[in-house]
C-alpha cells in the first residue's frame, strides 16, 4: 500500500512538472517569429517531444491504458492521428508501376528529372515532407498533452490564462513598437511600423494568434457572469458596472479591448472580419440552447462596441481604407490567380498530392505571368492541403476538424456549467475564425498558430466532458479528490442532458 501511494504521488508530481513546463512552452512558442524558422520550430518540436516522453516515462511499468483518456474523443483523436501519418505514407518507396496508377503526374515529373523505374515516392521532395511530418506530429502531441495533463478544471483554466496572456503580450509589445518605433529591435523584427505585428513578420499571422486567444478572454468572462441581467434602477446598474470595472471582470474586459485595438491596428482585413463574424455566429448559436441565456449577447456586444470606439480613436480608419480597396488589392497581389493555379495544381495530383511541404517547390511550374512574386504558400490553407496531400490528407484533416467542431457545438448547446460553456465558446469561436481566415491566408502553416489551433481544439473537447463544479468538493472541503473526465460522462448525461 505504501509503495502504491508513493508511486501515485510520484506520478502526480511528474504530471505537475510536465504541465508547468507545457505552459511555459505554450507561452514562448509565438515569440521567435511565430516559430516560423527552422531553429524556432525545432525548439518547439523538441520541447513537445521531451514533455511527452517525460509523461510516458513517469508511467513506465504501470501497464496503464490510455484508452480511457480518449474514450470520449476517440473518433476525433483517431482522425487527427491518421492525418499526421499522411506525410509518412508520402515518403514510403513504391514501385514505379504502382505509383503510375496512384499518381501519374508524380511519375511524369520524375521522368522529366531523369528518374525512371525502380521505386519512387509520392512526395516530390522527401526531406520537405519529413520536416512537415515532424511538425504535424508535434501538433498532435500538444493535443495529447492537453488530454493527459490538463484534465481538471483548474488546469484548463491555467492553460486558458496562459494562451490569453500570450495574446496580451503580443498586443502590448506590438503596440509599443508601433507607437514608439525603437531602432534597436531591427535585429529581431522587420523594420516595418506601418501596422502592429507583435513578434511576427506577417501582420496576418499576428492577427491569427489574436483570433485564437481573444475568444479565451470572453470564455473566462462567460464563466464568471451571472445567468441573468442586473435588475433595478439606473443608478443601481451604474454602481454594479463600476464595481465590475474594478474587479477581475474589468481587468479581462480591458485586456480584450486592448487586444481588439491591436488586431484592428494590424490592418488585417481577413483576421478582423473573421473574428467578428465568428463571435456573432457563435453568439447566434447560443439562441438554439435548450436552456435560454443572454450571457453571450450581454458580454460580446459591449466589448465589441468599446473596442471599435477605441480602435477608431487610435487609427481604425487605416483598416476601413483597406476594406474599401479590398477587391483591387487582391487582384494586384495576384492572390486570386495563385488560388486558381493552386486548384489547377491539385487537379493533377488528386488523390495523394505532391507531398506535404512541397508547395513552394512545385507551384513555380504552374505560376503564370500574372503572379509576379515567389509564393511559399497558397494563401489558402485548404487549397494548400489539397495540393500537397490530395483528397486523402485534406479529407482526414477536414473530418478531424469538423467532427471536433460539431462535437463542441453539441455540448455547447447542452451544458449548463458556466466554466465549460465559456471554454466551449472560446474553442468554437477561435477555431471557426481561423478556418474562415484560412480561406485567404495560411495561418495553419505557421507553427505557433497551428500549435495553438490544435491546443484550443483539444481544450474544447475537454471542456465538453469536464465535470460540473457541483460534482467537485467545495473550496473548503478536505480529503476529497477532484473527479476526472474518465468517470464523468454518465453523470454529465444524467444532470445536463434534459
Amino acid at each position: 500500500m505504501t509503495h502504491d501511494n508513493d508511486s501515485t504521488r510520484r506520478e502526480k508530481s511528474t504530471e505537475s512538472v510536465v504541465f508547468s513546463m507545457f505552459l511555459v512552452l505554450v507561452f514562448l512558442s509565438p515569440l521567435p517569429l511565430g516559430s516560423n524558422r527552422p531553429w524556432a520550430w525545432s525548439i518547439l518540436e523538441v520541447g513537445t517531444f521531451f514533455l511527452t516522453g517525460l509523461y510516458f516515462f513517469s508511467h513506465l511499468g504501470e501497464g496503464k491504458s490510455f484508452g480511457g483518456i480518449f474514450r470520449e474523443h476517440f473518433s476525433q483523436v483517431f482522425l487527427l492521428f491518421l492525418w499526421t501519418l499522411v506525410p509518412l505514407f508520402q515518403i514510403v518507396p513504391l514501385p514505379a508501376s504502382l505509383l503510375a496508377v496512384l499518381s501519374p503526374a508524380t511519375v511524369d515529373v520524375n521522368r522529366f528529372a531523369g528518374v525512371e523505374g525502380g521505386t519512387l515516392t509520392i512526395s516530390l521532395d522527401k526531406t520537405a515532407t519529413l520536416v512537415e511530418w515532424i511538425k504535424y506530429f508535434s501538433y498532435f502531441l500538444a493535443a495529447f498533452l492537453v488530454f493527459t495533463v490538463a484534465r481538471t478544471r483548474e488546469r484548463l483554466r491555467l492553460l486558458a490564462w496562459t494562451l490569453l496572456l500570450s495574446g496580451v503580450f503580443q498586443s502590448v509589445f506590438g503596440m509599443f513598437v508601433y507607437f514608439t518605433g525603437p531602432e534597436d529591435m531591427s535585429w529581431w523584427l522587420t523594420d516595418n511600423r506601418q501596422w502592429v505585428h507583435g513578434t511576427y513578420i506577417n501582420r496576418n499571422h499576428f492577427a491569427g494568434l489574436l483570433e485564437l486567444t481573444i475568444p479565451l478572454g470572453f470564455g473566462l468572462l462567460l464563466g464568471w457572469m451571472r445567468s441573468s441581467g442586473i435588475q433595478g434602477s439606473f443608478s443601481e446598474k451604474l454602481l454594479h458596472l463600476a464595481q465590475n470595472l474594478s474587479s477581475r471582470y474589468g481587468v479581462v474586459s480591458s485586456l480584450l479591448v486592448l487586444m481588439f485595438v491591436a488586431l484592428f491596428l494590424s490592418q488585417s482585413r481577413g483576421g478582423s472580419l473573421a473574428l467578428v463574424v465568428s463571435l456573432l455566429l457563435v453568439v447566434a448559436l447560443a439562441h438554439f440552447r435548450r436552456r435560454k441565456s443572454t450571457r453571450e449577447r450581454r458580454l460580446i456586444l459591449p466589448v465589441l462596441i468599446v473596442s471599435l470606439i477605441a480602435g477608431g480613436w487610435m487609427g481604425l480608419s487605416l483598416l476601413t481604407d483597406r476594406f474599401k480597396g479590398g477587391t483591387e488589392i487582391l487582384e494586384q497581389s495576384g492572390r486570386v490567380e495563385v488560388h486558381r493555379e493552386t486548384t489547377n495544381m491539385a487537379s493533377h495530383y488528386p488523390l495523394f498530392g505532391t507531398g506535404s511541404g512541397t508547395f513552394r517547390f512545385v507551384f513555380p511550374i504552374y505560376r503564370t505571368e500574372k503572379v509576379q512574386k515567389f509564393n511559399d504558400h497558397a494563401h489558402n490553407d485548404f487549397l494548400e492541403f489539397m495540393s500537397e496531400q490530395g483528397l486523402l490528407g485534406f479529407g482526414l484533416f477536414g473530418a478531424a476538424f469538423l467532427s471536433s467542431w460539431l462535437t463542441m457545438a453539441r455540448r455547447y448547446l447542452r451544458r449548463r456549467d458556466p466554466f465549460a460553456r465559456g471554454l466551449l465558446f472560446a474553442a468554437l469561436t477561435g477555431t471557426l475564425s481561423i478556418s474562415l481566415h484560412s480561406l485567404v491566408d495560411f495561418n495553419l502553416q505557421i507553427p505557433a498558430n497551428a500549435y495553438y489551433f490544435w491546443i484550443l481544439t483539444a481544450m474544447g473537447l475537454q471542456a465538453a466532458v469536464v465535470p460540473h463544479a457541483s460534482l467537485h468538493p467545495g473550496r473548503h472541503g478536505k480529503g476529497r479528490r477532484e473527479k476526472t473526465t474518465t468517470s464523468f460522462p454518465s453523470e454529465l448525461s444524467r444532470r445536463e442532458s434534459s
